[in-house]
């Protein structure tokens, strides 16, 4: 329109990280994952607040000596491992305009992400906004021989070219790496809307996830 490109500088701009105190041997409590995904959120120019969502008052206590933001700490069936983080985030964005907050854009984080990009996160707001998707999500992407199993048989699903130039790269998504969406889409239970849009990621050591507590070596 007449009135020019949204400057994101412009909204309200919020994170939210989860993390699990009640989860034997969870890493959520590892304190150099929550702050790395905490800083990274906190350095990027567009997000204004970073809130961390425990399970626990102790685990509140513990992201605040950090210097997290830790508000709210959800209720103690959200982190049964049958419950999909998207519930916890669904939590995150109720508590936060019960209190008469509501941002313009979310960026939920997983801190099982450590090695993520400079500047990432403030390029994925700026292709939401320019691009009119719902969602963007950081993608790696694949294009190796790719197959998917359907009743015992396996189907080839990139294409069966001798060069690696010719073939079409298949798209994986690494929604907790980097995300960022509208909150309608986390009240409704889910962080990616109907339009993804997809930011390619060029390092595939972005990719590695940090999920037990063997793999901490690798961090």
């Amino acid at each position: 329109g007449e009135g020019g490109p949204i400057d994101p500088t412009d909204l309200d701009v919020v994170a939210f990280v989860p993390i699990r105190h009640r989860v034997e041997d969870s890493v959520d409590t590892e304190e150099s994952l929550v702050t790395e995904t905490m800083d990274t959120g906190l350095e990027a120019e567009y997000i204004d607040d970073v809130i961390v969502l425990p399970d626990t008052d102790g685990g509140a206590d513990i992201a605040e000596e950090w210097g997290a933001h830790a508000p709210y700490v959800r209720p103690p069936h959200l982190s049964d491992r049958d419950v999909s983080v998207s519930d916890v985030f669904q939590f995150g964005i109720e508590q936060l305009e019960d209190g008469g907050r509501f941002p313009d854009i979310v960026v939920p984080l997983e801190v099982t992400h450590p090695f993520r990009p400079p500047g990432m996160l403030d390029d994925l707001v700026e292709k939401l906004l320019s691009n009119g998707h719902d969602t963007v999500v950081a993608s790696l992407p694949e294009y190796r021989p790719t197959w998917v199993e359907e009743e015992g048989n396996l189907t080839r699903i990139n294409a069966d070219t001798q060069f690696r130039a010719d073939r079409r790269a298949l798209q994986t998504g690494l929604v907790s790496l980097g995300c960022v969406t509208y909150p309608k889409f986390l009240r409704e239970g889910r962080r990616l809307g109907d339009d993804v849009g997809i930011y390619e990621i060029d390092n595939p050591i972005a990719g590695i996830e940090i999920r037990e507590r063997d793999d901490l070596e690798i961090w």
